[in-house]
């Protein structure tokens, strides 16, 4: 009898899933380059233009068929990468290449999303590293356009657990028309954008599990224990009764935890009533809030909608999001927390006054932060401050 192997991984989404292996194969094939003569580069750049439109396309198409009850987090994010399809930092600069160096739009792409990912991979900050991943999905999405061979997912029953490199988090929401058991990925961490989505969809995933193209194969049997971090490779009977046993008191618990928030009040054993106060920092966690009876929020950090709409999140869409919170919240007070750090791009002049900043200090935590960074840009704090008066309206 072939013994059990388990692998660990990080708990990105909670619960426990079992099935077999459905692996997600990557292209092997690498970037061509070759020239294109002068006559045919308008031709070339229509097609690049082509690919990150269609690409555009269908990432909107897939945010306009979410349902009604999905949370914001999911729409913000595909707007972040509907966004990435129109900012020049990636489609002009590769339309840039082909003009310039007279080569074909894969090689052009390729070139430009290096220089956009290199700076990105080597930031100082956790975060900016993290969203050098979501500029790789979206240029591997329009890649794929331009060479006519996109990716889809494999077939899933309800019995499958999703196995992969690594999955987009427009991948992650295709799953949420699938009964798909679990997903467990090599790569990725707690905060990043699929993590969040996983975590919407209530599904089962392990990310960061080292050695797993080399041990996991199609059809294996496979435990998904996403409350242990650990992957049980090819299970014994007696381990897949006691890991369905514990999924089973897990969602039994989950219940019963839900029954009843609704009826408990929070106060300590001699009855002394304490206030909860939510600590926000994405629309998702909203219906949560609201579940746990909490009086209201508490800090509402805003950085989260800024960097989603990086440097085109101007007034009007400020209001809109703000107006949401506050409507969602049904009149309970609400502490927004201005913009506390600029975890933005370099090239913008906010990002640029932050990066001189942190060299003249030698310190990132230290650098232009909170009323520091409004006061150096003080036309960005009033336009907050406007969004979020004209919101307040709304409570």
């Amino acid at each position: 009898m072939t013994q059990s192997l388990r692998l660990q991984g990080i708990r990105v989404s909670l619960g426990i899933g079992i099935g077999v292996a459905s692996c997600v194969t990557r292209e092997g094939e690498g970037v061509p380059r070759y020239v294109i003569k002068h006559p045919h580069i308008p031709r070339e750049v229509e097609r690049l233009h082509r690919a990150a439109e269609e690409s555009r396309r269908e990432i909107a198409m897939l945010r306009e068929t979410l349902p009604d009850v999905s949370d914001d987090a999911q729409r913000l994010i595909l707007d972040a990468h509907l966004m990435m399809h129109s900012d020049k930092m990636l489609v002009q600069r590769a339309a840039d290449i082909v003009r310039r160096e007279g080569v074909n739009a894969q090689w052009a792409l390729h070139q430009a999303l290096d220089q956009v990912l290199t700076p990105l991979r080597h930031a100082t900050h956790a975060y900016m590293r993290e969203r050098a991943i979501d500029v790789e999905h979206v240029g591997a999405h329009m890649m794929a356009f331009l060479r006519g061979n996109t990716r889809r997912l494999p077939p899933l029953n309800e019995g499958s657990v999703l196995v992969a490199w690594y999955l987009s988090p427009l991948e992650m929401m295709r799953l949420q028309v699938t009964r798909v058991q679990a997903v467990v990925m090599a790569a990725g961490s707690y905060t990043c954008h699929s993590a969040i989505i996983a975590r919407a969809l209530n599904i089962p995933v392990l990310m960061g599990v080292d050695a797993l193209r080399d041990h996991v194969q199609d059809d294996d049997s496979l435990i998904v224990d996403a409350l242990r971090g650990e992957l049980i490779l090819r299970p014994s009977p007696q381990e897949v009764k006691q890991s369905t046993r514990r999924a089973e008191e897990y969602r039994s618990q989950l219940s019963n935890l839900g029954e009843r928030s609704q009826s408990l009040s929070p106060q300590t054993h001699d009855g002394c009533a304490i206030e909860l106060w939510a600590n926000v920092e994405m629309p998702a966690e909203i219906p949560t809030v609201r579940e746990v009876k909490a009086v209201g929020i508490g800090l509402y950090r805003t950085e989260f909608l800024q960097a989603q709409h990086k440097s085109n999140f101007d007034e009007e869409k400020q209001y809109q999001a703000y107006a949401n919170i506050v409507q969602a919240m049904q009149g309970a007070p609400i502490t927004f927390r201005t913009l506390d750090r600029l975890d933005i791009p370099p090239s913008t002049p906010m990002g640029a006054l932050s990066n001189n900043w942190v060299t003249h200090i030698g310190h990132p935590s230290l650098g232009l932060r909170a009323l520091r960074a409004s006061l150096a840009q003080p036309e960005v704090f009033c336009m907050q401050l406007r969004a979020l008066i004209r919101a307040a309206a709304h409570g």
